[in-house]
């Protein structure tokens, strides 16, 4: 699969997959950003102040997929994220069939961030 098909492949998986973000949580999808080595998918609620940003890259010194959180009242600079799920490239099927298993445990383990109501910090 070239990695403009994988590309394609991911941004149409995810927009199934994470649809509920935006039916059942009132999330609106900002951005696909698109390329040859990565793709990013950008999901925001502005009234619950969370930004959840989906990264794939194809690249092989790259990581792989990575879910992202921010709080766009305190800042969305990369380096304030807080890095919750991933795969590795190597551990992606070529179809991205994880990404179902994905977006059910980013739902049923992180509820309260998705709703607003907590927040994790992992910085020192």
């Amino acid at each position: 699969m070239s990695s403009n098909s994988k590309s394609k492949n991911f941004i149409e998986k995810v927009q199934v997959h994470f649809n509920y973000l935006i039916t059942d949580y009132g999330y609106k999808m900002i951005e696909i950003q698109e390329n040859d080595i990565d793709d990013k998918i950008t999901y925001l609620n502005k009234d619950l102040d969370r930004q959840l940003t989906l990264y794939n890259s194809y690249h092989p010194a790259d990581y792989g997929f990575e879910a992202q959180w921010f709080r766009p009242s305190i800042s969305t600079n990369h380096s304030d994220r807080e890095f919750q799920l991933y795969v590795l490239q190597e551990n992606q099927d070529i179809e991205q069939e994880y990404l179902a298993k994905i977006a059910e445990r980013l739902r049923s383990q992180f509820e309260g961030i998705i709703k607003g109501t907590n927040w994790i910090s992992t910085k020192l």
